[in-house]
């Protein structure tokens, strides 16, 4: 074989292998630095360190860090959407966002529920939000939420839903300020009608759910406007037609 032909070949086997080393190498390289980056993805330098929790009143800090899964201080990595699933499970959590603030730091920002009526439950009190969802018990009602009779079924632990029609529940959640804080009880009678007790004491007289807004404006205008008896019951059934009734 003339040598320049051979060594024309051996040059190309060399630089095919230069290639192939090239090659190994940055693969090698790639990898390498992929590993360090997880292991320091994954080290205390990038952990949720410092956890801040915003807008849980009525929730323990405690109890939404370790809902969230953040107890034990996991790389931010890790963090995906299942913390604030976690956090929603609380009883009194309606929404929570979960903020990763690089290199060590996690806000957790959660909107709670309202209590808007309770009912009974063994020998206290359970707190409902509009939606019927148990937020917590209580030794007594407290001050300016409304207990619900005849449309309730037991009350379970807090993060459970009592069952009910919720005729009475939308009215509880529904009360407008202007005579809110008056209501004690609010009663589900046949036939999905509703009455109200009041604080005077009076009774309204709602009727069935329809029409809300305009009852609600017929309570206000009777309460600020007539002279009113103790026991008398302010009948709102008709909207726009309101008519007070003199005690039984």
């Amino acid at each position: 074989m003339d040598p320049r032909i051979r060594q024309r070949r051996t040059e190309v086997v060399r630089r095919r292998g230069r290639r192939r080393l090239r090659v190994v190498v940055t693969a090698l390289s790639v990898v390498t630095i992929g590993v360090l980056a997880l292991i320091v993805l994954h080290s205390s330098l990038l952990s949720a360190r410092r956890v801040t929790v915003v807008g849980a009143a009525h929730t323990p800090a405690s109890a939404v860090i370790a809902a969230a899964g953040l107890a034990g201080h996991p790389p931010l990595v890790d963090i995906g959407p299942r913390a604030a699933t976690g956090v929603e499970r609380l009883p009194w959590v309606r929404r929570a966002t979960i903020d990763v603030q690089w290199p060590d730091a996690v806000r957790i920002t959660v909107v709670e529920r309202t209590a808007v009526a309770v009912v009974p439950a063994g020998s206290g009190w359970a707190l409902l939000d509009r939606t019927g969802r148990v937020l917590a018990d209580a030794a007594s009602p407290p001050a300016g939420v409304p207990q619900l009779a005849g449309s309730a079924g037991a009350a379970g632990p807090p993060g459970t839903t009592v069952a009910g029609d919720g005729a009475a529940l939308r009215v509880a959640a529904t009360l407008p300020k202007a005579f809110a804080a008056q209501v004690t009880q609010v009663d589900q009678l046949a036939g999905g009608q509703v009455d109200l007790h009041l604080t005077s004491p009076l009774t309204v007289h709602l009727g069935t759910v329809g029409q809300l807004h305009q009852k609600y404006e017929d309570v206000a205008a009777v309460l600020s406007g007539a002279s009113l008896k103790s026991g008398e019951v302010i009948d709102v059934s008709v909207p726009g037609s309101p008519v007070v009734q003199s005690a039984a």
